[in-house]
């Protein structure tokens, strides 16, 4: 064996490759969650080194032990700047409330329903309260999401009798933290969806309402055309004009006036070219005050430096009661379509 390792090079596993393994597996343990991961890294520290690895189970208990000394510091570090009001705020989601049936805990580890309005209010009103708690994200500063989303899969794993039987307070509120925070933006993104898919809901119902509208207004489009072929009848004759008109305006008369045809007219045209637009209101008016409080909730950022739509939108949030015809000139919509625009 020894010629083996003067042949290779390699030393056999002492207290070297031990400090070997604390500092690389400490150093990984901060931002690898999974310990079969650090396990990997310390192996590769060795043979990279060039010493023999020594039997598993002693490099299991060498990265189980930093990796838990890495946690217990992130636990003090995150939990450092908590007040009186934040860990009182932390244990009442341990806690059932006057009114509920579960605890906040509980309610936070809850999915979504379909995207139907009740759900999509459901999830506003869960966003709201979940915010009312507190803020994490000062707490995590200088934390890999990662290990924020280790810490939550760790709190959402545990039934609430596991949480309340924590007795680190550091550790216990952490994960309360990180399932806070995961939560949060879990909400918003499931708000996102839904809403993305109330739109598309809309926009379809708009759109079976105008192919309702386009097979209920086909009669009358057929009698219209049914009104000019008499109207070119006449004009193809040989008759003077004063004559022709008296017989256009006699037609016109015998379908009802030129007032009822006018209104025809305008009725059937107005959906034409498959224009959906004025029908979407109708569909879309439920959603509204929901949409509202959500865009309170949520802050929207553009992903570039054109603020044209962002200025719009808070604009619209900010008159949300008024009634207007217009919008002052500093508003501009030059985002919108020409379909839009004339709608």
């Amino acid at each position: 064996m020894g010629l083996i390792d003067g042949y290779l090079g390699s030393t056999v596993f002492s207290d070297d490759g031990r400090n070997r393994i604390i500092t690389c597996v400490r150093k990984a343990a901060y931002t690898m969650s999974d310990p079969a991961d650090l396990v990997n890294v310390a192996i590769e520290e060795l043979s990279n080194a060039n010493i023999e690895l020594p039997a598993f189970s002693t490099l299991d208990r060498l990265v189980s032990h930093e990796r838990q000394a890495v946690h217990n510091e992130l636990y003090l570090k995150i939990t450092t700047d908590l007040t009186s009001n934040h860990r009182q705020s932390l244990e009442a989601l341990l806690q059932i409330t006057e009114g509920d049936q579960l605890t906040g805990f509980a309610q936070m580890k809850q999915t979504p329903g379909p995207a139907t309005l009740k759900h999509f209010r459901a999830w506003e009103d869960r966003l709201a309260q979940l915010k009312a708690v507190l803020d994490p994200k000062p707490f995590f500063k200088e934390v890999a999401y990662t290990k924020i989303r280790q810490f939550a899969a760790e709190a959402q794993a545990y039934e609430i009798s596991d949480m309340r039987g924590i007795r680190n307070d550091a550790k216990r509120y952490t994960l309360l933290l990180s399932l806070l925070h995961i939560t949060q933006s879990k909400t918003r993104d499931e708000l996102i969806d839904m809403f993305l898919k109330r739109m598309k809901r809309v926009q379809h119902t708009a759109q079976e309402k105008l192919r309702d509208l386009q097979e209920k207004h086909r009669e009358m489009e057929e009698s219209l055309i049914g009104v000019l072929g008499q109207v070119l009848q006449h004009a193809n004759g040989d008759d003077a004009n004063a004559v022709l008109g008296k017989h256009v305006r006699e037609t016109l008369n015998d379908q009802g006036g030129i007032e009822i045809l006018n209104d025809q007219f305008t009725l059937v045209t107005a959906y034409h070219h498959n224009n959906y637009l004025p029908l979407l209101w109708s569909a879309h008016a439920t959603n509204r005050a929901v949409i509202f409080r959500v865009l309170d909730l949520i802050q929207i950022k553009a992903s570039t430096q054109d603020r044209n739509l962002l200025q719009a939108l808070e604009f619209v949030c900010q008159h949300r009661n008024t009634r207007k015809d217009s919008l002052p000139p500093d508003i501009n919509i030059g985002f919108i379509s020409q379909r839009w625009e004339t709608f």
